[in-house]
């Protein structure tokens, strides 16, 4: 797991935004390297995006390449550049002092609420339990927190147990009242590492447009999201299927009263519910 060109790109231009103003910790599900090639490609990247004075940057950067073995180069350093004084990661490979968490299952409580900044860069796709994860990564924030996940979206046969689609993102930013900051797709060729990458602003016709001109190509999908409550985490209902006429459905997996009445109406092909359903679809196609 590894940070490269475009996922640094779209973290500085954040941080230039303000969306970091008085974080002081952040976390990473996995633990991270920076992968450019050659590393000053990096230096020269920060350089261009920052207003920092450039003997000062020369020095950190020195000392960062310093620690740094060819295997291991750890992104602690960057992130405290941008002012945050607490750097931690998960792993179970415990590297760069990772917390050995099995993020199957539920963390710590007194880890709970105590980060601004909770990066999932390519990690929770190798987490069987997809639920558990997703509610780790919220309770970890607290209201004000930034979640950024960057994650597979087409290609990348066999790379993890999952690759993910918009509506994932859209309905758990729904369900749990997340504000979507941006989102993009990350198009690249995995030889190049992520060098050359396309960053584009998501819409799904775009992104079809763009990526059937190259087939051979893989694409990641990032997600800014902002937590805006300290609610329990909710699992969403995939909003496509909201039924006809009754959008209270999407709004909680449990079961309201509203929502009792809806599968009542609604279960069965042959349902009342169904049935004004069919007779609509007829209608409006009759009209056209």
């Amino acid at each position: 797991m590894a940070h490269a060109k475009p996922t640094i790109q779209l973290i500085l231009n954040l941080y230039k935004r303000g969306y970091f103003a008085n974080f002081k910790s952040v976390i990473e599900i996995g633990s991270q390297d920076l992968n450019f090639q050659p590393r000053t490609n990096l230096f020269e990247l920060i350089r261009g995006e920052l207003s920092l004075d450039t003997n000062y940057l020369e020095h950190v950067f020195s000392e960062a390449l310093r620690k740094s073995t060819p295997d291991d180069f750890s992104p602690d350093w960057l992130f405290k550049l941008l002012g945050f004084q607490e750097y931690y990661c998960v792993d179970a490979d415990g590297r760069h002092d990772a917390f050995i968490w099995d993020l199957n299952v539920p963390i710590p409580v007194d880890q709970r609420g105590r980060y601004d900044l909770i990066t999932n860069n390519g990690t929770s796709e190798h987490v069987f339990n997809i639920s558990q994860i997703f509610k780790n990564i919220h309770d970890l924030a607290h209201a004000g927190s930034i979640m950024l996940h960057m994650l597979p979206f087409q290609g990348y046969i066999d790379h993890g147990f999952y690759n993910y689609q918009p509506s994932f993102f859209e309905d758990m930013a729904y369900e749990n009242r997340y504000e979507i900051i941006e989102k993009f797709v990350i198009i690249s060729k995995a030889e190049d590492a992520a060098e050359s990458a396309q960053i584009i602003p998501y819409s799904k016709d775009t992104f079809v447009d763009i990526y059937k001109r190259d087939k051979d190509s893989d694409a990641l999908l990032y997600y800014a999201l902002r937590k805006q409550n300290n609610k329990d985490f909710r699992i969403p209902f995939q909003g496509i299927y909201d039924p006809l006429l009754l959008t209270n459905y999407r709004k909680s997996f449990s079961q309201k009263l509203s929502q009792k009445i809806a599968i009542f109406f609604f279960k069965g092909p042959n349902s009342f519910g169904r049935r004004i359903q069919k007779s609509v679809k007829e209608m409006l196609h009759l009209s056209e």
